[in-house]
């Protein structure tokens, strides 16, 4: 009995360590306050999301922003939820001043602000290069790497996946 008891206990392990290779990525809950005070709740949330990271005088960080500008613009705020993190440490008021510059018209976040929690989501993203992110309602983690993508590419994909997880 005890033998058995131990065999359950390690495959319940084994598959929880495999989840994510079964089910895709998934995202816990993480809140951030953007520069107009406004809290965002990446993952868990009421409605899918869209998340890109962002610095200043970046080709690929300009495709980003264009993407989520126009999700933003074609999606009801109660449809979807697009944010911007920005990426390099700067106080607010240039953070300010770097989005008016780079036309950034979604809610930004100075991801620097927070370090624990934006290494946490760093991590849960994977993030590896300029990609826009579609983080579902059941926080399922969708990847569209910007690589030498034009922007209208990058949105068709987003609008893809947006469509699948609806």
């Amino acid at each position: 009995m005890v033998r058995w008891i131990i065999i359950i206990a390690l495959l319940c392990g084994a598959v929880y360590q495999l989840k994510p290779m079964i089910l895709g990525r998934s995202m816990d809950p993480v809140s951030f306050t953007d520069l107009r005070g406004t809290k965002h709740a990446l993952g868990g949330a009421k409605q899918p999301l869209a998340l890109g990271f962002w610095f200043e005088d970046c080709p690929q960080s300009e495709a980003v922003i264009s993407v989520l500008n126009r999700l933003r613009q074609s999606h009801p705020e109660d449809s979807l939820e697009v944010v911007s993190i920005y990426l390099n440490p700067v106080d607010d008021a240039a953070l300010e001043g770097h989005a008016a510059r780079m036309d950034v018209r979604v809610p930004v976040i100075n991801g620097q602000k927070t370090p624990e929690q934006f290494v946490a989501l760093l991590q849960s993203l994977k993030m590896d290069g300029a990609a826009v992110y579609i983080i579902e309602k059941n926080g399922a983690i969708h990847t569209i790497p910007v690589g030498d993508s034009e922007a209208d590419d990058l949105l068709k994909k987003a609008e893809e996946l947006l469509k699948k997880a609806a």
